[in-house]
């Protein structure tokens, strides 16, 4: 038995084959990208520090303004996704100094790839402050959310230089009245070391 093929199929399949055989002929293998960042470890750590800024003053006080130091350790979860332990040290230096200091055990970054790197947060912990007392935080213990967003630049070796702004809320969740809370809003810089 002898199959008869369409001379228009025969010359279409001939081309087809051909146009393949030279492109792959003419395909160099993919060079790497210059923009592609070293491999990175699963678990990193990082410190940031920046001014913080009370956003709205409860009563008719003075808004606060704080130095606020944020040291984080970081598990890579998915290449896009960090789940994150920081801690919360602030000075308050005006107009009434104390020390804050607490823990965020519940936190996240979601982040792009790349060298340069977009990223979101959010977190939720614990927090003693010296500020108990002021209209609007009534207690010692107080508990902290906060949402930020920044961009991470990294640098050859794996580490990065990071720029945040970050928004978070103390209050005593109903604890002692009124529970007015402190919101402030913080611009932080950071260093990341290599993973």
């Amino acid at each position: 038995m002898i199959v008869r093929i369409p001379p228009t199929l025969a010359l279409l399949l001939s081309a087809c084959f051909i146009s393949c055989v030279t492109l792959s002929a003419q395909t160099l293998p993919p060079a790497p990208s210059p923009e592609a960042p070293p491999s990175p470890g699963r678990v990193g750590f990082e410190a940031a520090i920046g001014p913080a800024f009370e956003l709205s003053a409860a009563g008719n006080r003075t808004p606060q303004r704080a130095v606020l130091g944020v040291p984080t350790l970081t598990i890579r979860v998915a290449p896009w996704f960090d789940y994150a332990v920081e801690g919360h040290f602030a000075r308050h230096v005006t107009p009434v100094i104390a020390n804050e200091f607490g823990i965020v055990p519940i936190a996240f970054r979601v982040h792009t790839g790349g060298r340069t790197q977009v990223h979101l947060s959010g977190g939720a912990g614990v927090v003693w402050s010296g500020l108990a007392g002021i209209h609007g935080l009534e207690q010692r213990q107080n508990y902290i959310t906060q949402l930020g967003a920044g961009v991470a630049r990294v640098r050859a070796n794996g580490s990065a230089v990071s720029l945040e702004t970050r928004f978070y809320h103390l209050s005593n969740d109903g604890a002692k009245p009124p529970n007015l809370g402190i919101e402030q809003i913080s611009v932080l810089v950071g260093y990341r070391l290599p993973r």
